[in-house]
């Protein structure tokens, strides 16, 4: 999990063109960068225990499960045509547009308070 924390920090410092600085400014998200609180994970000598064959076990295990997800349906883009439709009332400037509000008496009320007061 911390490692997570850490990759979407830095992706999204990168998508936004910021350079991510390695101190971390207390957030919420905080504690998922512990326990060091920063954002480089310092490279330690551990020995990588991963053998190819298991690797390549997992591997196959992923693509295979992969392979069983239904994929969604694709749609080209295309470009969108001008809008030929006359603008909305409310698009002109302010002294253009009706000085008086349009009221809509119908039949329909929010609640019966409302439609007993208006008989």
């Amino acid at each position: 999990m911390r490692n997570v924390a850490r990759c979407w920090c830095y992706e999204t410092a990168v998508a936004v063109g910021v350079e991510p600085d390695n101190k971390l400014p207390y957030n919420d998200y905080y504690e998922y960068f512990g326990p060091t609180y920063t954002l480089h994970v310092e490279p330690s000598n551990m020995e990588n225990q991963n053998s190819p064959k298991d690797l390549e076990k997992m591997k196959t295990i992923v693509l295979e499960q992969l392979s069983r997800i239904q994929h969604a349906p694709s749609v080209q883009f295309q470009a969108r045509p001008p809008s030929t439709e006359a603008p909305e009332e409310g698009e002109g400037p302010m002294e253009e547009r009706p000085k008086c509000r349009r009221l809509w008496d119908g039949e329909f009320y929010a609640s019966d308070a409302d439609e007993d007061q208006r008989s």
